[in-house]
């Protein structure tokens, strides 16, 4: 495959999120608009990946990303995609992802799914078939199809900046119920107390500990875990309240001003 004659598309996926416009604003510095695909409000995770692959087979992509909206890619993301795409051409890879600097837990897989698109009929057939009702459905399916996945360490972007209170709070008490180690927790407290974003995640976290220690989070979640993700948040805002006085307003900063901060944080 001549990667200048790559048919590539991107799916952004978004719920909401407060950084929606720039990780779209970010992909478009590389890749047309035509070829920028909105999946908005879809539950459950399965209905988004749904779409993402029929839209991927409508417009036979030869390799696609799949990206969460509280991404934000390097200004150089394409240019690293396409030589890494070169590179595997002939490797047989189903799914490949990079790393992102996130703002609390430092470099880490997370958000972003590259696909070959000769595996786009499988992986719908997958989905359906067997994985739509997991936790994370995307993530499973590389182990049904015959074919090579890994996430390479190359840091292409950011994850978890200037994100809604609201959902930093939700993110950090499922993150203390899915693993609460204390490698996560060190980085999560061990901060400058300035940063209101530090301190609504700390709420989350120890909200999760003292359902857990009081033995009803496990009630809690089979009341909720039918919910999509934005109902179950909403069951958070007094929480959120009570640490910070309001929400963030809607994001208003350029993405060059938000790339020369970045340079001053990392």
């Amino acid at each position: 495959m001549k990667t200048n004659a790559l048919n590539f598309g991107v799916f952004i996926r978004t719920v909401g999120e407060r950084t929606e416009k720039m990780c779209y604003d970010s992909c478009v510095k590389a890749i047309s608009s035509e070829k920028i695909h909105m999946i908005k409000n879809q539950y459950p995770a399965a209905k988004a990946y749904e779409t993402m692959f029929l839209l991927a087979e409508k417009y036979k992509y030869d390799y696609y990303l799949g990206l969460d909206a509280d991404i934000i890619l390097n200004e150089n993301w394409w240019e690293i995609a396409v030589k890494k795409i070169k590179d595997i051409v002939n490797d047989n890879y189903f799914v490949f992802s990079f790393h992102m600097y996130d703002k609390f837990l430092g470099k880490m897989d997370r958000g972003n799914h590259f696909y070959n698109g000769k595996y786009t009929s499988k992986a719908y057939f997958v989905l359906n078939n067997i994985t739509k009702n997991f936790l994370k459905p995307e993530s499973s399916l590389e182990y049904y199809i015959d074919a090579k996945a890994k996430a390479f360490d190359d840091v292409i972007g950011y994850h978890g900046y200037e994100q809604y209170y609201l959902d930093i709070y939700y993110r950090f008490w499922m993150q203390y119920k899915r693993n609460h180690s204390k490698e996560i927790q060190l980085k999560i407290f061990n901060n400058d107390f300035s940063d209101d974003d530090f301190i609504v995640a700390q709420a989350g976290w120890r909200k999760s500990k003292r359902e857990i220690a009081n033995n009803i989070l496990c009630n809690r979640l089979k009341l909720i875990k039918i919910s999509p993700d934005h109902i179950k948040k909403q069951r958070f805002e007094k929480n959120v309240h009570k640490v910070v006085q309001s929400e963030k307003k809607e994001l208003i900063i350029e993405l060059s001003d938000f790339y020369k901060d970045r340079m001053n944080e990392i």
